[in-house]
């Protein structure tokens, strides 16, 4: 929206100023007129109904040292009968007390009514303000070099009152312009001057080149600005005019209607307040764009310079402003418009008392749609409308004076993202200030959002859903191709929260093309099942994904099962993760390391696939277990296992580890080159200890080179058997060996023997018998 009217397209006061010294020259006019008709002697008679007749007659009248006027004529007739006087070829020249001013009045006759009190001058009347003082000043009829020019007719004078008045047309030709009202009336009594009806101003940089004669004919301008009112009064003593109702000012496509005016002038008669009452609408009318703000009531303000510098539009301010592809509205109690200088242009809009502005987008939605993964998009989120409420709004517009470039509030404010569909969500954001800007188009690019950030964002269609995002600070950035929100970014203490999980961080970036919500500093995102936090994490709504980095931690809350103890929960820490939702499946990078309660798993790589029920570590792989169920008689002693590789079902409660399997208890070591391990399903109770972190191993099974060392025994196998809770070892290969430097060598199909004890049980078979060699000392 721009605003286009100065005070040089309002100057009505040039109208007021020179009818006013109309007035008072006409007055002043006929005044000595009276005196020198009662103190001139008669001149010899020449007609019947002639009394006396003079030629060129003059009259000065001094005060020390000035001239205020001079009258002079051509030729003065006294009529016998009506005892009225005749002026022909009157020319008035005016000079003010102290000669400051040169003013004439010009007539080719006029009469005189002693009598009656009257002057009457039937035909036409020209008056010129402000001639040249080197301009002659017995040339009769106009100069064409006055800074105001007057046209009227059937001027009547009352000699009592001293209230000059027309009824006909008054013309009036300035520097600045030209103007006409229909009949005039001045009282220099109460220095009053009244133009009753149809008064019209036609203002230009120029005036035309035109004679003083050509303004009986079409007054208007084909260019410049048109001033319009019912009525005007000038109070000269009061310094101030009256414009009656209606009042329009049209320039070209822009103009400017109300019912009242009032024009308050300086001591030197320049305009420096103008009142609006009775409804005040400004509009603007362009091929691409039209624009409209109305308000109960308006007051202008001008500069020394006479130039509007501050518009203020009271009770009720709205405006409107429309083009092919966006619309703005705004209410407003009060709004200020303020015009910079020297080039007079709308500079600033403030608005107060409950503000709210609406911007909306009208364009159609890009084609082809936005894809991403070959699925649509639909309409971009901030595209259909933006509501702004604030208690105070500052408006600020680029050199031009017609096209946003920046608005600010100061207080708390509210802004709602109205989508174009029903499917999207709606936006509600809340700031304690808010900073908009505007591309050159006046097309908003971005807004900013400070102190105590409030985001809220609900679902129109369907289930009921809310989310919550809140920060210190917020920056939503448009995209130019598709007009809706590219990016929103919250810093300063981020929070969010829906019906499903919550997350913090530091710093919150939301990209729309992707679907991508970026958290880092300190993030953390959690639910009832579960937590994550690291440095920086990346979710991506439209893939699923999500990618952690940075000192991951991750607590995974496990279901408990009934009639079981509370499940501890599993913790995780890595470099990096990696988590897909449509899969379920979760991928630690780097110095991975999982712990349950007592028991513990460290590698280089670890995947987590809860839908499936497994566990997948890679490289470097080093786990902690426990042997024996909590309260046991035997002393607990904790399994380390080594391996490159370890595989775990949820559903068998078994692990596998593979590559270069190393099993390490306080008594035993054990090497394979694949190692089994399952736990237990139910406690002694008979309850199920799943998940408690304490679930001691059922038996173990190692295969490949097996080999097991136990102080100085040692044992190979081709695969061997483990029972914890019994402390039993089963051996079996072709042959298996224990080797004892103190009871010897045996060897077997199957071994059994008890960890700690020397007894051992051997079995054989056809071709292979059992065989036990002990060393005899000697």
């Amino acid at each position: 929206m721009a605003w286009f009217f100065t005070a040089k397209r309002l100057r009505l006061l040039v109208l007021a100023v020179f009818l006013a010294a109309l007035g008072t020259t006409v007055a002043s006019f006929l005044a000595r007129q009276k005196e020198r008709s009662r103190t001139q002697p008669l001149p010899s008679k020449i007609a019947p109904e002639v009394d006396q007749q003079t030629q060129a007659f003059s009259l000065s009248k001094t005060v020390e040292a000035h001239t205020l006027y001079t009258v002079q004529a051509e030729q003065v007739t006294y009529l016998k009968d009506s005892r009225k006087a005749v002026l022909r070829g009157v020319s008035i020249f005016l000079y003010g007390k102290q000669g400051q001013r040169r003013d004439r009045v010009w007539s080719q006759e006029c009469e005189f009514d002693p009598a009656a009190a009257t002057l009457w001058i039937p035909g036409q009347v020209e008056m010129e303000l402000g001639i040249p003082a080197q301009a002659p000043t017995a040339v009769p009829g106009p100069t064409a070099q006055a800074w105001v020019s007057v046209v009227t007719s059937g001027l009547s004078f009352d000699q009592n009152s001293g209230v000059a008045s027309t009824e006909r047309e008054v013309q009036f030709r300035f520097a600045e312009g030209q103007g006409s009202a229909q009949g005039a009336i001045y009282d220099p009594q109460k220095q009053l001057l009244t133009l009753p009806a149809d008064v019209r101003l036609n203002l230009q940089d120029s005036a035309p080149s035109e004679t003083l004669a050509s303004m009986q004919s079409a007054t208007s301008v084909a260019s410049g600005v048109s001033v319009r009112s019912g009525n005007l009064q000038f109070h000269r003593e009061e310094r101030v005019i009256y414009l009656g109702a209606p009042v329009t000012v049209t320039q070209g496509p822009h103009r400017l209607l109300a019912g009242k005016s009032e024009i308050i002038l300086d001591a030197q008669n320049r305009a420096r307040t103008a009142l609006l009452t009775g409804g005040v609408v400004a509009m603007v009318e362009h091929p691409d764009r039209s624009s409209e703000i109305r308000a109960g009531s308006g007051q202008m303000e001008f500069n020394e310079r006479g130039k509007m510098r501050l518009l203020v539009m009271e009770n009720q301010a709205k405006w409107v402003s429309t083009s092919q592809d966006s619309q703005q509205e705004g209410k407003a109690g009060k709004a200020e418009l303020f015009f910079s200088e020297p080039d007079d242009l709308l500079n600033r809009i403030r608005a107060y008392d409950s503000v709210q502005i609406s911007f909306r987008d009208l364009s159609p939605p890009p084609t082809p749609p936005r894809t991403i993964l070959n699925r649509p998009l639909g309409p971009s989120l901030g595209k259909g409308a933006q509501n702004l409420s604030a208690p105070q709004v500052d408006i600020f517009f680029r050199s031009d004076g017609k096209m946003l470039r920046q608005l600010l509030t100061q207080s708390p404010s509210q802004l709602e993202l109205i989508p174009s569909e029903a499917t999207q969500e709606r936006w509600t954001i809340e700031g304690a200030d808010f900073r908009m800007d505007f591309d050159a188009q006046s097309v908003l690019s971005q807004f900013f959002a400070e102190g105590n950030v409030r985001a809220v964002a609900e679902a129109q269609k369907g289930p009921p859903r809310k989310q919550v995002l809140t920060s210190q600070s917020l920056q939503a950035t448009y995209s130019p191709a598709t007009g809706g929100l590219e990016k929103i970014e919250q810093w300063g203490k981020f929070r969010y929260q829906d019906p499903d999980k919550q997350a913090q961080a530091e710093r919150a970036e939301y990209l729309t093309g992707r679907e991508e919500i970026v958290l880092q500093g300190d993030a953390m995102l959690w639910n009832s099942r579960g937590r994550v936090a690291s440095e920086r994490m990346v979710w991506n709504g439209a893939t699923g994904q999500m990618t952690a980095d940075g000192h991951v931690f991750t607590t995974y809350f496990p279901t408990p099962s009934s009639g079981a103890p509370l499940p501890q929960p599993v913790q995780i820490v890595a470099e990096r993760l990696q988590y897909a939702s449509a899969t379920g499946r979760a991928q630690y990078l780097g110095k991975v390391r999982l712990w349950q309660g007592k028991s513990l798993l460290e590698t280089d790589r670890l995947e987590l696939d809860r839908e499936q029920g497994q566990l997948f570590a890679q490289g470097n792989v080093y786990s902690v277990l426990q042997q024996l169920p909590e309260g046991s008689q035997r002393r607990q002693e904790p399994l380390e296992i080594r391996s490159y590789s370890l595989l775990y079902w949820q559903k068998d409660r078994k692990a596998q580890y593979q590559g270069d399997v190393r099993m390490q208890s306080a008594s035993a070591n054990l090497t394979a080159a694949e190692l089994e391990v399952f736990l237990e399903r139910e406690d002694s109770n008979g309850a199920r200890a799943v998940g408690t972190g304490v679930e001691p191993i059922e038996h173990a099974v190692a295969r490949g080179s097996v080999q097991i060392l136990e102080g100085a025994r040692k044992a190979t196998a081709t695969w061997a058997e483990y029972f914890p809770a019994r402390g039993e070892l089963h051996l079996f290969g072709e042959p298996a060996v224990v080797e004892d430097p103190q009871r010897g060598v045996t060897r077997g199909v199957r071994l059994t023997y008890r960890i700690g004890d020397d007894s051992m049980a051997v079995d054989g078979k056809p071709g292979l018998p059992a065989e036990t060699r002990r060393q005899v000392l000697r």
